[in-house]
């Protein structure tokens, strides 16, 4: 449950925590352009998406993740190069974050919906 309180305190725009069939989930929209890539897996500005705190966080997966220092989460894909764990944005033109022991990962996006 500490993820949780967490995750509504990191300053995400339009939190909802639900509850599915699957357990507990935190319902949020997706702001800025970092996500937004010009070809291939891309979520847009506006997007719903749906994080789960408790799943484990593995390279090529989207995560939410926070620095201690910051009071703002970021949303971006979690990849693996050389031994190094990166925080990679979709969009090209963003640059990509080393991941360090600093960083947590609050939780793994396990959809995005576009809403109209």
């Amino acid at each position: 449950m500490d993820k949780w309180i967490e995750l509504v305190k990191a300053k995400m725009s339009e939190l909802k925590v639900t509850q599915t069939e699957l357990g507990e989930r935190v319902g949020m929209s997706q702001g800025g352009d970092s996500m937004t890539a010009p070809s291939g897996q891309s979520v847009a500005e506006g997007m719903l998406i749906l994080v789960d705190p408790e799943l484990e966080a593995v390279p090529g997966k989207l995560v939410i993740a926070q620095w201690p220092d910051s009071e703002e989460a970021i949303f971006r894909k979690l990849d693996e190069q050389a031994g190094q764990r990166y925080l990679v944005p979709l969009n090209p033109t963003w640059p990509k974050t080393l991941l360090t022991d600093e960083c947590r990962i609050i939780g793994v996006v396990v959809q995005a919906t576009a809403r109209y």
